[in-house]
């Protein structure tokens, strides 16, 4: 998987803006006031350090005019296997809610290996399948979907692989892959209206760390699509290629080659460094669609350290441009 260090710019992470509050010094007792009831000085509000706090600004999403979201899967690997449960989960929840349901199509045109036992979502009996039918089948026998599995790679939008008769892209592309290379290759994807989504949700980790990233590729954010429904204007979530732009260089290092054992698998990646990943970016999407606002727009993840640094959403609201 690709990692990436906190950059320093564009991203900011949050700190707390209040700091360490001193209390009021009591006032000295009176004799006339044995309790001490007068001892407590009020603090004066324009002096109170929490007179500065900033509010967080909010990402708002409106759906309503929805009856279902289009959601593609990219990659179906220690990431990618773990996410497409949790959206099954999410879909499932999103119903007894009343809200949209979500059609999801994975695409990965790899197959089940051993390294892939016990690390990944596969068993033994899924030996030589591709991985996208396998969890796909799984999921939409388990919960009676009819969700759809391409074991090819990811261009051209949904309704290219589908064969239906309208052109459609994703509301939401979650990438779980492993190198730079491919998230280049889906940037470029996203110059073409039909293969954009409206938001790209990255997920990336190293061996104990990793970031979940939701962007909004500018084509489709330009077009006006995924609105707050009540035109009012808010900041572009910038992309990960947008946040990293050394990814957009051809010569940029990674570490892509494939783990032949269980061994060789953990001694490059911890056990659960997946699943703490996927919960995160679960648990953002879930805001997004069922909540319909967010304020935060990813998080970087050290299970060696045990902290979560979100990322804020952006608070300057800007108006959309012709192209």
């Amino acid at each position: 998987m690709t990692r990436f260090e906190v950059p320093r710019e564009p991203v900011v992470i949050a700190k707390n803006p209040i700091g360490r509050v001193r209390q009021p010094r009591p006032a000295p007792a009176r004799r006339d006031d044995p309790a001490g009831a007068s001892r407590t000085r009020r603090p004066k509000t324009q002096h109170s350090a929490l007179s500065t706090q900033q509010p967080e600004a909010v990402h708002r999403f409106d759906n309503a005019s929805k009856s279902v979201l289009h959601i593609a899967v990219v990659g179906c690997g220690g990431n990618g296997s773990q996410m497409l449960t949790r959206l099954a989960r999410l879909d499932y929840a999103m119903r007894a809610l009343g809200k949209v349901s979500l059609d999801v199509t994975a695409f990965d045109p790899d197959t089940v290996s051993r390294s892939n036992i016990g690390r990944q979502l596969f068993s033994p009996a899924d030996l030589g399948q591709f991985k996208c039918e396998v969890l796909v089948n799984r999921v939409n026998a388990y919960y009676g979907l009819s969700w759809s599995a391409v074991p090819e790679r990811y261009h051209g939008g949904i309704s290219s692989f589908l064969g239906g008769g309208y052109k459609t892209s994703a509301d939401v592309l979650v990438s779980c892959v492993d190198t730079a290379k491919a998230r280049r290759g889906l940037n470029a994807e996203f110059d073409d209206l039909i293969a954009a989504p409206v938001y790209w949700l990255d997920l990336g980790n190293g061996k104990s760390t990793g970031q979940v990233i939701l962007g909004q590729p500018e084509r489709n954010w330009r077009r006006g699509v995924g609105t707050t429904g009540s035109g009012v204007p808010q900041q572009r979530l910038r992309t990960v290629i947008e946040l990293f732009p050394e990814l957009l260089n051809p010569k940029f290092k990674e570490d892509a080659a494939p783990s032949c054992s269980m061994q060789q698998a953990l001694d490059k990646q911890s056990l659960f460094v997946n699943d703490t990943v996927v919960t995160w970016a679960a648990h953002l999407l879930s805001e997004l669609l069922i909540a319909g606002e967010i304020r935060h727009c990813g998080y970087f993840i050290n299970l060696q350290t045990g902290k979560v640094n979100p990322i804020p959403v952006p608070d300057r609201a800007v108006s959309r441009e012709t192209p």
